[in-house]
């Protein structure tokens, strides 16, 4: 699938499923706010658990702060 949804490089804030349009409505730090359709944001939370893998296949997560 390719989509042009992207997150703006500021974290997340909050994530909020609307319940009557069943958008995922979700605030980044610096006020920033988008909607993404459920398929763009699954398609963007897949892509962010692939990088976590690929990550941690490089550099294991420790207990050791200075590691990650």
């Amino acid at each position: 699938m390719v989509t042009s949804s992207h997150l703006p490089r500021s974290p997340i804030r909050e994530v909020f499923t609307c319940p009557d349009c069943n958008k995922v409505h979700v605030t980044f730090w610096d006020d920033v706010k988008k909607i993404y359709s459920q398929q763009e944001w699954e398609y963007i939370v897949g892509q962010g658990v692939k990088a976590l893998k690929k990550i941690t296949e490089i550099m294991p997560i420790s207990d050791d702060p200075k590691v990650f």
